[in-house]
């Protein structure tokens, strides 16, 4: 019996692995690697979306509003935020490095330098005039009942400068004299240059003529000079004074001394300077 040879028909195409698509001839003949394939695959999943890049010219400013056009409004605030956060850093760390600088620098002025503070003491005090009169021409005598004070004080002053490496330049001292809150004399001393470690007695004279006194205070001031063995008076001195160190010297600075001066009453002969204290106080420094 011969062998009988039955059709078997066209070749059966199976379907490709992503749909719509069937196996190509032309593909089976020249197979992919796999990451060939995995390639494929990928660039079939992603579609053919592009990613636009807006390209702005280096002399134009990019519109902020257009950088952030298409997101989420928390997002742009977010971004807002840590930019706000990123200045404050920058701003913070920038004074912080400025004030550990300048500590630095102070501290280095203290360990080399040692600087001390100037004192002031009132070693004597003379009074060569103090005395109340009435009215004596006639633009005094329309102050009805009121005294008329004249008074000339002679202070010794002791200015000490105790430290090894700083001079001080005394520009300009200016001081007045007070009794009961009411100046009653002023003067000054000429400018000069105080040294290392250098002790100066200074004359400050005190002068004040026909000054008005209240009928209150002209009767308290009478009752003290007939009752009293001292009387309390206050000077205030203003100072502009600049420091020296080596060839270097600094600028202006304002300084105030308080002194509160008890004298011997001055009407009974051989006035003495009986207790004082002063009160040194920096109003403005400049370096």
């Amino acid at each position: 019996m011969g062998d009988k040879v039955h059709p078997y028909g066209a070749p059966i195409h199976y379907p490709c692995p992503f749909e719509g698509q069937h196996a190509n001839p032309q593909q089976e003949a020249n197979p992919q690697t796999p990451a060939e394939m995995h390639e494929q695959h990928k660039q079939r999943l992603l579609g053919t979306t592009q990613i636009a890049v807006n390209q702005v010219p280096f002399n134009q400013q990019e519109d902020p509003a257009r950088e952030h056009a298409g997101l989420p409004l928390q997002l742009v605030r977010r971004r807002r935020r840590r930019c706000m956060w990123r200045c404050c850093c920058c701003v913070g760390a920038i004074v912080g490095t400025f004030v550990v600088f300048l500590g630095i620098l102070v501290l280095l002025f203290f360990l080399v330098l040692h600087p001390k503070l100037p004192k002031y003491t009132i070693t004597q005090a003379k009074m060569t005039k103090f005395s109340m009169s009435n009215s004596t021409t006639a633009a005094e005598a329309e102050a009805a009942g009121a005294l008329f004070l004249n008074a000339e004080v002679q202070l010794m002053v002791k200015m000490s400068n105790p430290n090894k490496k700083i001079g001080i330049d005394y520009r300009s001292i200016r001081a007045a004299l007070f009794y009961e809150g009411l100046e009653i004399g002023e003067g000054s001393i000429p400018r000069f240059y105080q040294g290392h470690r250098n002790i100066s007695y200074v004359e400050l004279p005190m002068v004040g003529h026909n000054i008005t006194l209240t009928p209150s205070l002209g009767a308290t001031l009478q009752a003290r000079l007939t009752n009293d063995d001292s009387l309390t008076f206050h000077a205030r001195t203003i100072v502009h004074v600049r420091i020296k160190i080596g060839s270097w010297t600094s600028h202006t600075s304002k300084v105030r001394v308080k002194c509160h001066l008890q004298i011997s009453n001055p009407t009974r002969g051989n006035v003495q300077l009986l207790d004082d204290g002063c009160k040194f106080k920096l109003l403005r420094l400049r370096l």
